[in-house]
């Protein structure tokens, strides 16, 4: 199973060096994450694609810090990735449209946070499409039970198939 990542966009900000340095710092050790929980299982050439919004120039570093993995592609869109198991985020409104449109879980990566109450009634579509992770390891928790376990996708299709009104 393959794996898309799409960060939030917005977070580099073009004149300071120090935003720069953590925004990639972080989305390389993402990736790496990733590339691990990828190769625990050796699915393929092309095991995560990478969804950036950030600046050519900073994304393509991103790659660059990672080009002994060869397993990381550019994307440009949410087409074509049926084959995925799941999208990894930080808080990008796109995993909406990748969990509605595919019917496969979100993972929320927010190493900021120990936990988030998402019990309330406003965040009834998230306790559906998204599963949360707080650490890197966390992350490749998350990552291998939505490749080994499909109940939440089960779950979000339940969901589309139920009248929303």
């Amino acid at each position: 199973m393959q794996i898309v990542y799409a960060p939030v966009g917005g977070f580099y900000a073009e004149d300071n060096y120090y935003l720069k340095n953590i925004g990639h710092g972080f989305d390389v050790q993402v990736l790496e994450t990733l590339c691990d929980v990828s190769d625990t299982l050796s699915v393929g050439e092309a095991d995560i694609f990478y969804l950036s919004k950030h600046p050519q120039n900073l994304t393509q570093a991103t790659i660059n810090a990672l080009e002994d993995r060869h397993r990381i592609v550019l994307i440009d869109s949410l087409q074509n990735l049926q084959d995925t198991c799941c999208l990894v985020t930080t808080t990008s409104h796109i995993a909406y449209a990748y969990t509605f449109y595919y019917q496969k879980p979100a993972i929320f990566f927010m190493p900021s946070f120990n936990s988030i109450n998402i019990d309330a009634p406003q965040f009834i579509i998230l306790q559906i499409i998204a599963l949360f992770a707080h650490s890197l390891n966390s992350l490749k928790e998350q990552v291998l039970f939505c490749m080994r376990d499909s109940s939440k996708s089960e779950e979000i299709a339940e969901f589309l198939g139920k009248s929303l009104i």
